[in-house]
């Protein structure tokens, strides 16, 4: 590679990639290379570059070195090879040195995101009920990004459970984290331990059932509302009914089936009004009959609550127990034979 015209150097004095390098600047000091006409240039910008590089490299190692130095707890949980290993890591931060429990203090918000970190966290909030105000304090403001995160949802839904600030900050955002695949979960522990300020969260929520209840995520919620809150129970009942009317139960929308299924199991009251709106559906021929709901998940779902609640239609049982073993899933000839309507095998 020639940089600079060579017509008058000899073919000794051609720049090649390695020019300027420790080797070749001895070499040139030795005389085995012609100063060729702007050599000296280029090789001086070489120089410079190659200074400025070792001086970036330099001052990268120091501050990593700092850096573990300072965050021993971060260096540890980023090195493990394992999520298994955050026992042994929580194990060592409240049995072992202080320093790594003050970084806990400190960095619990940054631990949480990270996928061995935030069982680090969940195990201390366990385990160490001095640090929870220290560590909680820290999450303020940023409930709805740990909520929706792969891994912080886990701390979340820990710190819902008891936190009446952490249930306020979540409340603007009930809806849109109903619908998360990692939201929901936290908006099903708040429904489930009832810390202050649930009653608010859950009141947002049955006002806007309707569209929770189509939702592949919201009616995991609206199940949850329908098992350990009875006094909302009507509320929910009444738009599932409405809905399961009008659209149906057929593979469209399967969560009303799943939904229908929770209210036969947690409300007995309502049992009637549910067998009235779904047997002209079911004893009909098409999509949302017996034959094409019982080799679907969340029509299993719905006939095996019928037939466990004894509400279902002889019609519908006899049709059940006609259908051969292949074109009914596993879960309906179980419940079928412990209720005497099919042989035992």
């Amino acid at each position: 590679r020639v940089p600079f015209p060579m017509r008058d150097c000899p073919p000794h004095a051609i720049i090649d990639q390695d020019a300027g390098s420790p080797v070749w600047e001895r070499r040139r000091c030795a005389g085995q290379y012609s100063q060729a006409p702007g050599l000296e240039p280029i090789l001086e910008g070489r120089r410079r570059r190659r200074r400025r590089r070792r001086s970036r490299d330099l001052e990268r190692r120091q501050a990593a070195e700092e850096a573990v130095s300072d965050t021993t707890l971060l260096y540890m949980i980023r090195n493990a090879g394992h999520p298994s290993e955050a026992d042994q890591i929580a194990t060592t931060v409240q049995h072992g040195r202080p320093e790594l429990l003050e970084q806990l203090k400190a960095r619990a918000l940054e631990l949480a995101f990270h996928p061995v970190g935030c069982r680090v966290v969940q195990q201390c909030l366990d385990d160490l009920p001095d640090v929870w105000g220290q560590v909680v304090s820290q999450f303020r403001g940023h409930a709805r990004s740990m909520a929706t995160n792969r891994h912080a949802n886990f701390v979340m839904q820990r710190v819902a459970q008891r936190d009446a600030g952490v249930v306020a900050e979540l409340v603007p955002h009930a809806l849109d984290l109903c619908r998360h695949v990692y939201g929901c979960r936290v908006v099903q522990r708040v429904v489930e331990a009832q810390p202050s300020g649930w009653r608010q969260l859950v009141a947002v929520l049955v006002a806007r059932a309707g569209e929770l209840i189509v939702d592949g995520y919201g009616h995991f919620v609206m199940e949850h509302i329908l098992a350990h809150h009875p006094q909302f129970r009507d509320a929910v009942c009444c738009t599932a009914m409405a809905m399961a009317r009008y659209l149906g139960v057929n593979c469209s929308t399967p969560h009303i089936a799943r939904v229908c299924a929770t209210i036969l199991r947690t409300a007995p009251e309502w049992q009637q009004e549910v067998v009235a709106a779904l047997e002209p559906i079911l004893l009909g021929r098409g999509c949302a009959s017996v034959e094409a709901l019982a080799v679907t998940n969340h029509g299993a779902a719905l006939i095996v609550a019928l037939v466990q609640t004894g509400a279902a239609h002889p019609t519908i049982v006899s049709r059940l127990a006609q259908l051969p073993a292949q074109s009914r899933q596993k879960r309906i000839s179980g419940v079928l034979r412990r209720h005497a309507v099919i042989p035992q095998q």
